[in-house]
């Protein structure tokens, strides 16, 4: 998680009008980190660093390969389009569920930002 640090100017220990006697004592303080300061990268699982995020248009795009397997299943029955009429809606469910549930997680998230309650 990546914070940016904060530099607070320190008040002159002198008080004359000569800026070369003048000692700086800057500090540095580093701000509170919460999921509100973290990025999209650092709140994505491990599967979605490596898979990617499921997008909508591609669950549904799933959905509408299923449907032309289960219809070739039925106009012209054959292995092949029977084993794919299975498969198919079954991995458009997946990825259906998947992209919804990612919607659901960044709805929570954002709520929890909102409030000012952290979310997990």
């Amino acid at each position: 998680m990546t914070c940016t640090t904060h530099v607070i100017p320190a008040m002159s220990a002198t008080t004359s009008t000569d800026d070369s006697d003048d000692v700086s004592m800057d500090r540095v303080v580093p701000p509170p980190c919460s999921l509100a300061h973290m990025t999209d990268m650092d709140r994505r699982s491990l599967l979605e660093r490596l898979v990617g995020r499921p997008l909508p248009w591609v669950a549904w795009a799933y959905a509408g390969l299923a449907v032309v397997w289960v219809v070739l299943a039925v106009v012209e029955p054959s292995g092949l389009h029977t084993f794919m009429a299975i498969v198919w809606p079954i991995l458009a469910a997946i990825q259906i569920s998947s992209a919804w549930y990612v919607r659901r997680q960044d709805r929570n998230r954002a709520g929890g930002a909102d409030s000012g309650h952290g979310a997990s």
